[in-house]
């Protein structure tokens, strides 16, 4: 009902107020009017887990985007009330009056237009539907660049259709010599082969679709990914250790001196050591019982932390040792588990007034060790890590000796081309280019490319190396064409019917597609071994900043090159299962 009530109306900040001061008590307290007084900022708790929050949504980000979802259901469906709500509130793209209209839902929608139409953008079919000034088709819209001039007023209701002829871009001579930039953009921007009517898409997903998801990432507040954020909420560890750690690393555990801070009056005492005031940093780190702690612990592990006296230094000694993947895990799960212990023991001599106790921890945490052995994925490495896990009564998890698989190279038949092609993203996303190389049936090279393509994913980078491919292929009458590439993702999009393209290369995939039926095409699949000379050319293009054409091959592919031609395989090694 609350989500549904969000999709129509704005709510108002008194109401949103309350909802989330229940939610808030709730989750620290488990009771909706208790309040705790050391808790984590509520902005922060609605960050994603990456960015060191819960996950949890903000209500009023939820509100917005439930009528950013409304707004986008408006101007883009034809049913017949989104018809009726377009011409009740005039919603005719981006020349919209935000002037008072008697409707209880237009205050809502009113609130949302600025960022709806800063995130729609055209994709141009024939350019009869959209507007060449007003509306955003290019980066920016046009009118935006080149300012509200006299002469982009007079033009507002000009269609982008008034300078395509016959699927070509025909930009007046005064057009081009006032805004060259401009001009540039227009020209680099594909056309469809077959004309078809223009599409409005939701610029910031990837396939041109709206969905909440992708609203609510525009409109939520951000913050700093946390470097740590992957570790602490690792599956294998329980959540309550990790919402203990989540606390510590934000330094909002009730602890004495946190409380002192707040107005109640006490000595801040250490609980465990009674020595010394009591703080995270002192009771994690320095305290006398806690040092003993990690280096009982280190000591089974068979590796030393600095007793520094600082978390912030303990933390990072923690997380750099290097130990295989089964022992690392047995090695983080175990620290949760000793800064939960000293925590409940803490707590035990606050409350109940039981002294801690060191062997009682050694006991529980060897126990919990066992326990946790046994559950925590990733193989161990090497003979030490090994007899460690041993020592520790954990059976390792052994990494199988992988099989090798021969991998080869196969030219084409006589009057084929042969492409292959690769994309790669350093980071995924992250910096991307692609490259491909062609070969004839002897296996001669006939030609290469490699592209930069700015901040992409490796299925991008993929994808736009097939189109590449292709229209190279079509552009210089190569017909009987094979490609091969060691995604398999991007093969099967030539077996699915309905693959959709991301909408940056919907109009260049259409327009492959058109060129294949024309053409004699076959794709296979290969694995990456056999595809190195590929790979190294899209390496390549990551130190270009446009399109290159290799007529020769580049001295890095070569050794490659020539092992493909004299029929030289590459040895794959495959993990056994």
């Amino acid at each position: 009902m609350l989500l549904h009530n969000f999709s129509v109306y704005k709510w108002p900040s008194s109401l949103l107020r309350p909802l989330s001061r229940c939610a808030r008590n709730f989750i620290w307290s488990g009771d909706v009017t208790s309040k705790k007084s050391v808790t984590v900022s509520w902005r922060q708790i609605y960050a994603p887990k990456n960015e060191g929050g819960l996950g949890l949504r903000d209500l009023g980000s939820l509100n917005t985007t439930a009528l950013l979802k409304l707004g986008w259901l408006i101007i883009t469906t034809d049913s017949p009330w989104s018809i009726y709500l377009r011409e009740c509130f005039k919603l005719h793209g981006r020349l919209y009056s935000c002037s008072y209209k008697r409707s209880s839902i237009w205050p809502g929608i009113k609130s949302i237009l600025h960022i709806l139409f800063q995130n729609c953008r055209w994709v141009i079919g024939n350019g009869s539907t959209t507007s060449l000034w007003v509306d955003k088709w290019l980066d920016k819209p046009i009118v935006d660049v080149v300012g509200a001039t006299e002469i982009a007023y007079s033009l507002s209701r000009t269609k982008v259709s008034n300078i395509i002829r016959i699927g070509k871009w025909v930009i007046p001579s005064i057009f081009s010599s006032t805004f060259p930039d401009v001009t540039k953009e227009i020209l680099e921007m594909p056309l469809p082969i077959d004309e078809d009517k223009d599409i409005l898409i939701w610029e910031v997903s990837t396939y041109g679709v709206f969905s909440f998801s992708d609203g609510y990432e525009i409109v939520r507040h951000r913050f700093p990914v946390k470097s740590w954020a992957s570790i602490i909420w690792c599956p294998f560890i329980p959540h309550r250790y990790s919402i203990l750690v989540w606390k510590i690393l934000f330094n909002k555990l009730p602890t004495e001196d946190q409380l002192q801070r707040r107005g109640i009056p006490l000595a801040p005492i250490c609980q465990l050591c009674h020595k010394n005031s009591e703080s995270i940093n002192h009771l994690f780190s320095s305290c006398e019982f806690a040092q003993c702690a990690w280096r009982w612990l280190t000591t089974q592990f068979g590796t030393f932390i600095p007793p520094t006296g600082s978390l912030s230094d303990l933390w990072l000694d923690f997380l750099s040792k290097r130990f295989s993947p089964h022992l690392r895990n047995v090695w983080l799960a175990s620290g949760f588990f000793l800064l939960m212990t000293i925590w409940k023991m803490r707590n035990k001599v606050k409350f109940e007034g039981k002294p801690p106790s060191f062997s009682r921890l050694c006991r529980s945490t060897s126990a919990w060790i066992r326990q946790v052995g046994a559950l925590t994925p990733g193989h161990v490495r090497g003979i030490l890590d090994r007899q460690l896990l041993v020592s520790l009564g954990i059976s390792p998890n052994s990494c199988k000796a992988p099989s090798i698989v021969p991998v080869l190279w196969h030219p084409p038949h006589f009057s084929w081309v042969k492409v292959n092609i690769d994309g790669l993203a350093k980071g995924n996303p992250g910096p991307a280019a692609c490259g491909g190389v062609f070969r004839d049936s002897a296996g001669y090279f006939l030609g290469g490319f490699s592209l930069s393509l700015g901040h992409r994913t490796s299925f991008y980078a993929e994808l736009h190396a097939v189109i590449l491919a292709v229209e190279l292929a079509h552009a210089r009458g190569w017909q009987n064409l094979w490609l091969e590439s060691d995604s398999s993702s991007v093969i099967s999009c030539f077996a699915s019917g309905s693959f959709s393209p991301p909408w940056s290369l919907q109009t260049r995939w259409n327009n492959c597609t058109l060129h294949l039926q024309n053409m004699v095409f076959r794709c296979s699949h290969i694995f990456r071994e056999g595809n190195v000379v590929a790979d190294k050319l899209a390496n390549l293009g990551l130190l270009s900043s446009s399109l290159v054409w290799h007529s020769t091959p580049p001295i890095e592919i070569l050794p490659p090159l020539h092992s493909d031609f004299l029929g030289m395989p590459t040895y794959r090694f495959v993990s056994s299962s």
